[in-house]
């Protein structure tokens, strides 16, 4: 039981950053959020949470806050603004990755004590920061597509392109991202668990980001109401 409070706190957490964010900094508090949670799921990636028995990535708890950010933007800015928040997280990983590759093969003074530990966590990180890019830039792009797609084709019913968008989008990202990051250094059958697992988690982040959306926009129309 503690297990899964910690587990759902982490996501309640995240959620809570993104609208923090959001209320602070507007668009601007969007796009950093953007970056945060797409750079620390590329660490946290290497956990395995246990989720109902199931092997969940830490990641997944993570960039599942993404497609809240994108679907924000998309349903009280435009189109164009979330894609180019995408395109501006995508660089930022880009740098990231390079940085962080650049500096493990620095010279290592005498009294380092953390090369290992961070040859340990860093060195899968091109792979699974490739993985990553791939995933979340064309992933993340398909949302913002099918959520306006959608949005044009039923104005009215919110729930409609906020959870089509996102569970289809969150399919590809998942799949995209385990097979490119993980194929060839796991079991079959542990990748598997992986993508059901991590498409799992995503499902449950596809609902409460349509409660939070519904949230914001009540708010929203309340405020344009008082004026």
């Amino acid at each position: 039981m503690l297990d899964l409070l910690l587990i759902l706190g982490f996501v309640v957490f995240n959620f809570l950053v993104v609208l923090v964010g959001y209320k602070l900094f507007g668009l601007r508090g969007l796009a950093t959020t953007s970056v945060f949670f797409v750079l620390i799921s590329n660490i946290l990636v290497l956990k395995r949470v246990d989720v109902f028995g199931l092997a969940v990535p830490a990641g997944a708890l993570a960039i599942g806050a993404t497609f809240l950010i994108t679907d924000i933007i998309g349903e009280f800015y435009s189109k164009e603004k979330a894609k180019q928040i995408v395109h501006i997280t995508f660089f930022a990983n880009i740098v990231w990755t390079l940085g962080l590759t650049f500096a493990l093969y620095l010279p290592t003074h005498a009294t380092d004590f953390s090369k290992n530990a961070m040859e340990l966590l860093f060195t899968p990180l091109p792979r699974i920061a490739l993985g990553g890019l791939i995933a979340f830039y064309v992933s993340q792009l398909i949302d913002v597509q099918l959520f306006h797609l959608l949005k044009n084709k039923f104005p009215n019913q919110l729930w409609i392109r906020n959870n089509g968008s996102t569970i289809v989008s969150q399919a590809i990202d998942t799949v995209l991202f385990l097979s490119i990051a993980f194929l060839g250094t796991l079991p079959f059958a542990v990748l598997g668990q992986m993508m059901i697992g991590m498409y799992s988690a995503k499902l449950m982040f596809a609902v409460l980001d349509t409660v939070i959306i519904y949230i914001i926009k009540h708010k929203k129309s309340n405020a344009e109401g008082v004026r």
